[in-house]
């Protein structure tokens, strides 16, 4: 038998540095729990969900998730239609990004901020658009609030899906906050999905 891998690596970055200690928790703790049931699927020894102040050295198995303000903070694109969440991809980078204010109303932020993070997670290591991914349901599925839970057709879709490679647009970290940023599709995106 052979040993299992490293723990699978998910990075998480506040750029606007808004999210409350507690939020981040939150966060990072429904993250984790829906990640490590997959990584040990997948052959890693555990998962791993940590909060970063600088960009990170991400392999091109691991993710990389940003937390934006809004739609209009966009890192990955210089228009993104006002939705709850946004994933686009090209054919060198993958990038994620989780808008912050769009869960504002409700009394936790932090599970619907996760299942979100989690919901764009799949699109990014799947690279399904959202008609290929929404059918599955659950946390995949085209509507995802904090009540929206793991199903066993997603965590076997993650599961499948960690150990393939797609390096991680880290660019959003060293563009952030500037006047001109390096986005991840500076014009019109090859694909987006939610």
């Amino acid at each position: 038998m052979r040993p299992p891998k490293p723990n699978y690596n998910v990075f998480l970055i506040d750029l606007p540095g808004i999210l409350a200690p507690k939020d981040r928790e939150g966060i990072a703790a429904i993250l984790k729990s829906y990640f490590d049931p997959a990584a040990r699927g997948a052959g890693y020894s555990a998962s791993s969900v940590t909060w970063q102040t600088d960009c990170p050295l991400v392999g091109d198995e691991e993710l990389l998730i940003y937390f934006v303000t809004d739609y209009r903070d966009s890192v990955l694109m210089e228009s993104v239609p006002p939705d709850m969440g946004a994933m686009t991809y090209s054919t060198s980078e993958t990038g994620s990004e989780v808008y912050i204010r769009d869960a504002a109303g409700v009394d936790q932020i932090y599970p619907v901020l996760a299942n979100l993070a989690f919901h764009e997670a799949l699109h990014n290591k799947t690279h399904l658009d959202d008609g290929g991914l929404h059918p599955t349901g659950g946390l995949a599925g085209p509507w995802v609030t904090a009540a929206t839970r793991m199903t066993p057709a997603v965590l076997d879709l993650l599961t499948r899906s960690l150990p393939a490679k797609h390096r991680q647009f880290t660019g959003g970290c060293a563009g952030y906050g500037l006047a001109t940023r390096a986005y991840l599709v500076p014009s019109t995106p090859r694909q987006t999905v939610e």
